[in-house]
C-alpha cells in the first residue's frame, strides 16, 4: 500500500468536499477528518490497520505480552513459529473452566498450590493497563519517579504529568493545588513535573494502584518509575505523543517457566491500530484510500446537518472502496471455514487443528 500523509491529501478532501457543501475553508474540515477516519477503521480490518508484527516480551511481566500503545488487540499470535488459541476475557471466569490464567495454581487466599499444568496453547486477553508494569500488590506503597529524557520546558517552565490512583487505604489520592505557600485547591492525583535539570522528580504522594496517566505531548519520551525505599521498578516509558496511555495485556504461558527462568521468546502477531488523531501535514494516515476517506469526510459533514441518509449513502461508498481495495492488495483469502478447538475434556491432549 502506498502510504500518504494528511498534507498530501488535505488539498484533494477540501476540493472533492466541497461538492457537498462543505466549505473547504470550514476549520471543521480536519475534525470531520478524523471522525470519518475513526469510523472508517472500525469498520473493517483493512490493509494498514490490520498488519503483521514482532514482538520482544517484557522480562518484569511473568508470562504477560504487553502491546505498545498503538495497538488495539491482537487478532492472531505464534509462539516459536507455533500458532497459539485467542481466548476472550470471559475464558477465566466460566463455570468449571480452568480459573484464573496464572503461571501458578493457587487456593482462594492467594497461597500457590502448584505450577500450572493446563493453561498450555492458549493466549488470554487479560484487558487493559495504564502502565506496562502494574504496580505489585506487595512490597509498597510506592511513591511514582518521573525520568526526563531531554529539557522539555518552555520559557522555563517544566511540563507536569498527572498521575491518578489510590493509596493503601483504597481512598482516591489527592494533592493539594499550592499557590505561592498557601493551598488554595485539592485535586484528583498529583501532578509531578518533567524536569531534566535534577536526576528524576518524585511524587509526594504514596500509591498502590495506578488508575490514569495524563500526560502532555512531549518532545520525546517520559519514563515513569516506582520506588518503595529499596527496591525501582520501571512502570512505563512513554512516547512523546503517549498522552492518555493504556496498553492490552494478554498471558501467554508459555513465556515464562518459573522452574527454568525461561524467556527467550520469538513473539509473531498480527494486530489491529488504535485510532490515532491525525494533528499535522506529516502525520501518516493508516488509510490511505483518499476517495475513501473524502467519501467519509463528506458522511461526517452530512450527519452533522441531520441529513442521515446522505450520510449512511457516502459512509457505504466508502466502505465499499475499501472492500474493493482490499481485494485487490490481499486476494480473496478467506479465513479457514472450519475451525476446530480443544475443550477441557475433548481432545485436552492434543494440538489445534485447523
Amino acid at each position: 500500500m502506498i502510504q500518504r500523509t494528511w498534507g498530501q491529501i488535505s488539498d484533494f478532501i477540501a476540493e472533492y468536499s466541497l461538492t457537498s457543501g462543505l466549505e473547504t475553508t470550514d476549520a471543521r474540515l480536519l475534525q470531520y477528518f478524523n471522525r470519518g477516519l475513526r469510523e472508517l477503521m472500525n469498520e473493517g480490518e483493512w490493509p494498514g490497520v490490520v498488519d503483521q508484527w514482532y514482538f520482544r516480551t517484557d522480562p518484569l511481566e511473568d508470562a504477560l505480552l504487553v502491546l505498545p500503545s498503538k495497538f488495539e488487540r491482537l487478532l492472531g499470535i505464534t509462539l516459536d513459529g507455533t500458532p497459539k488459541e485467542l481466548r476472550s476475557p470471559w475464558f477465566e471466569f466460566c463455570a468449571y473452566g480452568p480459573g484464573n490464567a496464572t503461571n501458578e495454581e493457587q487456593d482462594s487466599q492467594g497461597n500457590t498450590i502448584a505450577a500450572r499444568v493446563n493453561w498450555s496453547g492458549w493466549v488470554v486477553d487479560k484487558g487493559e493497563s495504564v502502565t506496562r508494569t502494574v504496580l505489585p500488590l506487595d512490597g509498597g506503597p510506592w511513591k511514582i519517579r518521573v525520568y526526563a529524557t531531554i529539557d522539555e520546558s518552555t520559557d522555563s517552565v517544566n511540563p507536569e504529568i498527572l498521575i491518578r490512583g489510590t493509596d493503601v487505604n483504597g481512598d482516591e489520592v489527592r494533592s493539594g493545588i499550592v499557590a505561592g505557600s498557601t493551598i488554595t485547591g485539592y485535586l484528583s492525583g498529583e501532578s509531578i513535573a518533567i524536569d531534566n535539570n535534577v536526576a528524576y522528580t518524585e511524587s509526594v504522594s504514596e500509591f498502590a494502584n495506578i488508575t490514569s496517566i495524563l500526560k502532555p505531548e512531549t518532545r520525546k519520551a517520559v519514563i515513569i518509575k516506582a520506588w518503595n525505599g529499596t527496591t525501582e521498578i520501571e512502570l512505563s516509558r512513554l512516547d512523546w505523543d503517549e498522552t492518555n496511555p493504556t496498553y492490552r495485556r494478554y498471558f501467554l504461558p508459555e513465556l515464562y517457566q518459573s522452574t527454568t527462568g525461561e524467556r527467550d521468546k520469538i513473539v509473531r502477531a498480527r494486530c489491529r491500530l488504535k485510532f490515532k488523531e491525525i494533528k499535522e501535514d506529516n502525520d501518516i494516515l493508516p488509510i490511505s484510500n483518499e476517495i475513501a476517506l473524502a467519501e467519509m469526510c463528506i458522511a461526517q459533514y452530512k450527519r452533522s446537518v441531520n441529513s442521515l441518509e446522505e450520510y449512511m449513502a457516502h459512509k457505504q461508498t466508502a466502505v465499499d472502496l475499501m472492500n474493493k481495495e482490499a481485494v485487490a492488495h490481499l486476494g480473496k483469502t478467506k479465513t479457514p471455514a472450519i475451525s476446530f478447538q480443544r475443550g477441557w475434556g475433548i481432545l485436552a491432549d492434543m494440538p489445534v487443528v485447523r
